[in-house]
C-alpha cells in the first residue's frame, strides 16, 4: 500500500508512509497480558473447570442456581466460560465466579457429581480443581491487577469514536502500572508486573517504536496539548 500510495506522486503519503502501519493495539495488549498470566495457570485452570461442570448441563445449573438463592448472593447465577486464548474473557469468568464463590463451595460440598467429576482424568491426567482458597484469592489478586488493562483494551477496541488521540495517554497509563506493581510486596504480583514488563518493552519500549502520529494526534486534544507529551517523555526517557 505504502509503495503503490508513493507511485502515484511524490508526496503521496504524508513523512513517506514510515508512519502508515500502526501495531493493533489491542493485540500487543493481549500478549503482554497473556504473558503475566503463566504465574496463575493452575488456578485459573480449576475455576474454569468449576464453571464448565455448571454449565455443562440443565440440572447442574439449576442446582447451582439454587445454591446461590441459598447463600443469598444476590444473583441469578450467571457465569461466564472464557475463552483461553483471551485473557480478556478469563478477567470476566474470574469477576464473575469471585462473586460467586460460596455457591461453587456449596456445590462441591452437597453435590456427589461434582466431587466425582473433578476426581475424573483429563487426558489421562486428573483434573485440576476444585479451586481452593489460595485459587481463589489468585483469582482476586488477578481482577484488580488487570481491571485497568480490561478498561484500555475496552478503548483501544473501540469501533464507533476516534481512538488515536488516547493512544498515547493508554499507553503511559499501562507503563506506569508495570513500572509500579514490579515491585510490589506481593511477590505474585511483581512476577506478573515484571514478566509483563518485559513482553511491554519488547513492543513499545524506546523512541525507535514509537508511531510519532499518535503522539502528534495528542497535540490535537485540547485536553493535553505538547506540554503532556513533554513531561511523559521526560519522566520516561529523560529527553524533551
Amino acid at each position: 500500500m505504502n509503495k503503490k500510495l508513493n507511485s502515484w506522486r511524490e508526496d503521496g503519503t504524508i513523512l513517506g508512509g514510515k508512519y502508515m502501519h500502526l501495531r493493533y493495539c489491542a493485540h500487543i495488549l493481549n500478549l503482554i497480558v497473556s504473558d503475566g498470566l503463566k504465574d496463575l495457570h493452575e488456578s485459573v485452570v480449576a475455576i474454569r473447570n468449576a464453571v464448565k461442570y455448571v454449565k455443562s448441563s440443565l440440572s447442574r445449573l439449576d442446582r447451582f442456581k439454587r445454591a446461590v438463592e441459598h447463600e443469598k448472593l444476590g444473583n441469578n447465577g450467571f457465569v461466564v466460560l472464557d475463552v483461553p486464548t483471551r485473557w480478556n474473557s478469563t478477567y470476566l469468568m474470574l469477576e464473575s465466579a469471585v462473586k460467586l464463590r460460596k455457591a461453587f463451595d456449596q456445590m462441591e460440598e452437597e453435590d456427589g457429581h461434582c466431587v466425582n467429576y473433578f476426581k475424573e482424568s483429563n487426558n489421562e491426567k486428573k483434573r485440576i480443581g476444585p479451586p481452593l482458597l489460595n485459587d481463589w484469592e489468585n483469582a482476586n489478586v488477578f481482577i484488580r491487577f488487570l481491571s485497568t488493562f480490561y478498561d484500555i483494551t475496552l478503548d483501544f477496541s473501540a469501533s464507533l469514536h476516534v481512538i488515536s488521540n488516547i493512544y498515547f495517554k493508554s499507553w503511559c497509563t499501562i507503563f506506569n502500572q508495570l513500572t509500579s506493581l514490579s515491585t510490589e510486596r506481593d511477590p505474585l504480583v511483581s512476577r506478573m508486573a515484571v514478566s509483563m514488563k518485559q513482553k511491554f518493552d519488547k513492543y513499545w519500549k524506546g523512541l525507535d517504536k514509537t508511531n510519532n502520529l499518535l503522539i502528534i494526534a495528542v497535540f490535537l486534544d485540547p485536553r493535553y496539548k505538547f506540554s503532556y507529551v513533554k513531561w511523559r517523555f521526560d519522566a520516561f526517557y529523560g529527553v524533551t
